[in-house]
């Protein structure tokens, strides 16, 4: 968990678009996750751009795919 965060959080500043990334681990007992990726893009076209970025994929391929069971996402827009 701590690579997680650490990769994933430390992305801000290197990809376009990227405003915030908060990895949670300390979710309440009962919760159906164990850890929470929480982020801020400037707009859509910065989302999509992020999903293929490299820099993004290399975390994910090492720190995360490998060790996730299953997997949920839901983007929306902050009106």
């Amino acid at each position: 968990k701590a690579n997680v965060k650490t990769g994933l959080e430390g992305l801000v500043g290197q990809i376009d678009g990227l405003v915030s990334a908060t990895v949670r681990t300390a979710l309440v007992g009962g919760s159906a996750a164990d850890m929470m990726l929480d982020t801020v893009f400037t707009d859509e076209a910065a989302l999509q751009g992020y999903k293929n970025n490299p820099k993004h994929l290399q975390v994910a391929n090492t720190f995360v795919r490998p060790f996730v069971e299953q997997r949920l996402s839901a983007d929306f827009e902050i009106q």
